[in-house]
């Protein structure tokens, strides 16, 4: 049987510090990766690994970083993969929400959110991918998506969806380019999760809306998504590459 172990293996995961990232770190360490929380000082990374690192009674690895600053990437990737001796999964979930009605929706706003879900993204790729080409190494990728990408009810986020969708395509593309080189990406999109971000006074009172809306008659809580990224990362999904996993409670069937 296939082994979904992370055993000897290393990663680094945006926006760990609270929410999907955090799961996902949580989840990676578990299978037995040795990971890196990578996320903004306002976050405070630091007290996100110290409190892994003391649930897994494993030392974790932190790095502040803002993913907008392309020149900051480029030094956190070489700076993980030496503080964890190697990398072979980049997990690259960081991201920001928005909503409202796009004729009310700044300029600044757009390029907030594009700013953190593309540009961040794809700077992320972009150096981990020039990373494991250079050290030959056949790493895994995995982006956090959305089902927005492709479901754009019940709310009108536009720059949000919009910033989904390109990440779903540069999946695909750079799955393409870096199969060559052995080199996995792939996608995770998720519905509506339980996270601190819907638990905000703009988004917690449409909880039970999506509710309603999902076929399951639930929200998905963070542990229902972990599964996905630690399945990716490893060897059981060693043929799998520019795809996308959609866990969303049936939401997308409507």
């Amino acid at each position: 049987m296939v082994s979904f172990s992370l055993e000897g293996k290393a990663a680094l995961v945006t926006g760990a510090a609270q929410g999907i990232g955090y799961g996902v770190a949580d989840g990676l360490l578990a299978a037995g990766a040795d990971v890196a929380v990578v996320d903004l000082e306002s976050s405070d990374p630091a007290a996100a690994a110290a409190r892994l690192s003391e649930a897994h009674e494993r030392t974790v690895g932190h790095y502040i970083c803002d993913v907008t600053d392309s020149a900051a990437i480029a030094a956190m990737v070489p700076g993980v993969a030496a503080a964890l001796g190697r990398l072979d999964i980049a997990v690259n979930n960081a991201g920001v929400s928005n909503a409202g009605p796009t004729t009310e929706t700044s300029d600044e706003e757009w390029r907030r959110v594009f700013g953190v879900n593309v540009d961040g993204m794809y700077y992320c790729c972009r150096e981990e991918g020039r990373w494991f080409i250079e050290n030959g190494v056949k790493g895994s990728i995995i982006n956090t998506a959305s089902i927005c990408a492709f479901y754009s009810v019940p709310q009108a986020q536009t720059p949000y969806n919009a910033s989904k969708s390109a990440a779903w395509g540069m999946t695909r593309s750079l799955a393409y380019e870096w199969a060559p080189h052995g080199i996995r990406v792939n996608s995770v999109s998720p519905g509506f999760v339980v996270t601190p971000m819907l638990e905000t006074p703009r988004l917690k009172p449409q909880q039970a809306g999506w509710t309603d809306l999902t076929p399951l008659g639930k929200l998905a809580q963070i542990d229902d998504v972990v599964g996905a990224y630690v399945y990716l990362a490893g060897d059981a999904a060693g043929h799998v590459t520019g795809s996308d996993i959609i866990i969303d409670g049936g939401l997308t069937l409507h």
